[in-house]
């Protein structure tokens, strides 16, 4: 083993119990760790949403809008019927912004964009 990626986790880097010294001490002091460039331009995006005002209002909306529509089949059920009678493909409306891929973002966005006219 010469390497391998974290998330930058306190269980992963800590210095005494940690899994990189736990490692380390098994492999060897070669072991080289990474910081997931995923999972770092993801805290980037989430700590830039949270600086920047209207995003953050776009992020609670979005947010409000997966709770409305997650939490309640009657909910959904009515949702459904607008999105047919309007002959919109509806796609699940998820979470935004939060500390997962930047992907799941970007999905979330794209099923309220698509929707948008049902919702």
């Amino acid at each position: 083993m010469v390497g391998f990626c974290i998330d930058g986790a306190s269980n992963t880097t800590g210095k005494f119990k940690g899994l990189t010294t736990l490692l380390r001490q098994t492999v060897g002091p070669h072991l080289q760790t990474f910081h997931c460039m995923a999972h770092r331009l993801e805290l980037a995006i989430n700590r830039t949403v949270h600086e920047v005002n209207p995003v953050g209002h776009f992020q609670i909306f979005l947010d409000s809008m997966y709770a409305f529509y997650s939490r309640s089949p009657q909910n959904q059920r009515e949702l459904g019927f607008h999105a047919s009678a309007l002959s919109i493909e509806l796609l699940k409306v998820g979470r935004v912004f939060d500390v997962q891929w930047v992907f799941s973002s970007f999905t979330a966005v794209r099923a309220l964009w698509r929707g948008h006219p049902a919702l």
